[in-house]
């Protein structure tokens, strides 16, 4: 592969080589003569597609080591002008290990945060935006909460706001403690970062419908789409108006020409395809009414590629463009413009559909936990990862992912269960019947047992019994019951939730009862007992006598 410096003098000759071709459209043929054209290149920071929805330290580990994926692909965008859409799965990721953070990602995230580039978030995992709203979800899926996975050790006391007379002359701030752990973070203060485009939606090119956009513009203030996805647009300038939502319009063509050329696998296919890209740029900036283009690079395409790097030198020499961030084009007033209904696959609309579907599911289960948001929150960043956008070019890959969520479900589900015990005998016309409950989540659960006898031999006394069984452990519960008439009854034994849905499967547990049994016997033991007592007394009397007589004999 050729040197960056080379490529670097190759993007210079061919900005000089593009001059003619910019010197020859007349002046008034250009909406403002002698300024180049805005073209704003935005890229995507992501990882490779997972089932969870959270980066494990080891794996953030790999990706931020020295030659990492994610070092790498700062290395390529570092400086230069392109706007970088981040995963914001990652920073999260970094941050929530707190004082387990592997030292290379925390040094990552540092360099990051210092880049000059224009960033703004990705959806969650690059989930993909507008799978879910075709499945049937109301509004766009995102995180709920990050508490679950915040462990109050690795971090130190949480930042208090400062309170007191705001016109007092502050004291001194003490110098900052590199040693010290992290204050104790928030779901906010995880996610928080300066992005340069607060509220930008990004959804997988050509998968925009009108119901989906409408969804969209009402929850980003842009949403950057294909030109594809437009009808009749000139793609002479980078933005639109459709409807009440405002649009930042990649075009379509200059787009896959830059994936192209990233992409290229060698340096003579590089060459020939940045050529092809750097004169379709340059004639596209010069033609009439031409303002602003946005190039975005395809979420398939890796940012660790040289070629990326030396792809955005070349287009930064074209003397009729001027390389922007993508906020100086997303103000811009455009034309008014129709959306083309993209063709989302109905197999894979009809997948997701069932995966929110079971994602309903845990949530009704997880309205028995002392606190259902840990539940809900996890299942939901495991849901986004599931709909990454990196998995659209690995359908095994895909459906894999997919079965593990579905599995994931079905496990948390069976964690809070009844342990079937074998057969069990009532000796009592009253007593309890001993119920064992599992509970295998890390926080206390509240469940209402149900014990229903298929044949009339016993009566529940307390059809909804409520209990709580510890995390992580086994408790039985002693449901009240009455005894009716002796023989043996099947029992069918069910767990359920405070409104009533049902917990894991039904148990049946055959049960013996031995009804009114104890009256006799107490009669038995009351006999036996006076008994003995009318045996001590007559024992006592006799010796009593005996000893009497003795006297009268020795007398």
């Amino acid at each position: 592969m050729t040197s960056r410096p080379t490529r670097a003098a190759a993007a210079i000759a061919l900005g000089l080589a593009l001059s003619p071709l910019v010197g020859a459209v007349p002046a008034a043929a250009q909406t403002s003569p002698g300024l180049p054209t805005e073209v704003a290149l935005v890229v995507p920071l992501t990882v490779p597609a997972g089932t969870s929805g959270l980066v494990s330290a080891e794996l953030l580990e790999n990706y931020t080591s020295e030659f990492g994926l994610l070092t790498r692909s700062l290395n390529q965008v570092d400086g230069r002008p392109v706007t970088i859409a981040v995963d914001p799965m990652i920073i999260a990721s970094i941050r929530v290990l707190g004082t387990a953070a592997p030292e290379s990602a925390v040094l990552w995230l540092e360099r990051l945060a210092a880049l000059p580039n224009e960033t703004f978030a990705l959806s969650w995992a690059d989930s993909n935006l507008t799978l879910g709203l075709d499945a049937g979800s109301p509004a766009v899926l995102a995180p709920e909460s990050l508490g679950f996975a915040i462990d109050p050790t690795r971090f130190g006391a949480a930042e208090v706001e400062p309170t007191g007379d705001p016109s007092a002359t502050p004291s001194a701030t003490p110098e900052p403690d590199d040693s010290a752990p992290p204050p104790l973070p928030t779901t906010e203060s995880l996610l928080e970062w300066a992005y340069a485009l607060p509220s930008v939606g990004w959804p997988a090119a050509d998968s925009v419908s009108a119901s989906t956009l409408s969804v969209l513009g009402a929850t980003y203030e842009h949403t950057l789409i294909s030109s594809d996805n437009l009808a009749d647009f000139t793609g002479l300038t980078a933005t639109a108006t459709v409807g009440d939502s405002s649009v930042i319009v990649a075009d379509s063509s200059l787009s896959s020409l830059f994936g192209t050329t990233v992409e290229s696998s060698s340096d003579s296919a590089w060459e020939a395809a940045v050529a092809t890209l750097t004169t379709a740029i340059a004639g596209e900036a010069t033609q009439p009414s031409a303002d602003s283009a946005v190039l975005t690079l395809d979420r398939s395409i890796a940012l660790t590629d040289l070629d990326l790097g030396a792809t955005i030198d070349a287009i930064d020499a074209i003397p009729s463009v001027q390389l922007v961030g993508l906020s100086a084009v997303a103000d811009n007033t455009g034309p008014t413009a129709t959306v083309v209904d993209g063709e989302q696959d109905a197999a894979s609309i009809d997948t997701v559909a069932g995966l929110l579907t079971v994602e309903g599911l845990d949530a009704e289960f997880a309205q028995i936990a002392d606190d259902p948001s840990r539940v809900t929150s996890e299942r939901r960043l495991d849901l986004l990862a599931t709909l990454s956008n990196s998995w659209t070019d690995n359908a095994a890959g895909w459906a894999e992912a997919v079965s593990d969520y579905r599995a994931a479900s079905s496990a948390l589900r069976g964690s809070v269960k009844i342990i079937k015990s074998s057969s069990i005998t009532l000796w009592a016309d009253r007593g309890s019947l001993p119920v064992i409950v599992e509970n295998n989540l890390d926080q206390p659960v509240t469940v209402f047992i149900t014990v229903r006898a298929l044949t009339p031999l016993i009566r529940v006394e307390d059809s909804f019994f409520e209990f709580v069984v510890e995390p992580n452990s086994q408790r039985k519960a002693p449901v009240p019951v009455q005894s009716i008439s002796n023989g043996v009854v099947e029992l069918e034994i069910a767990l359920h939730g405070a409104t009533g849905q049902q917990i894991g499967n039904t148990t049946y547990v055959r049960t013996t009862v031995q009804a009114g049994w104890e009256t006799p016997f107490t009669i038995g033991v009351g006999i036996v007992v006076v008994l003995i007592f009318a045996a001590g007394v007559v024992r006592t009397i006799v010796r009593l006598r005996r000893a009497r007589a003795k006297r009268i004999t020795i007398a």
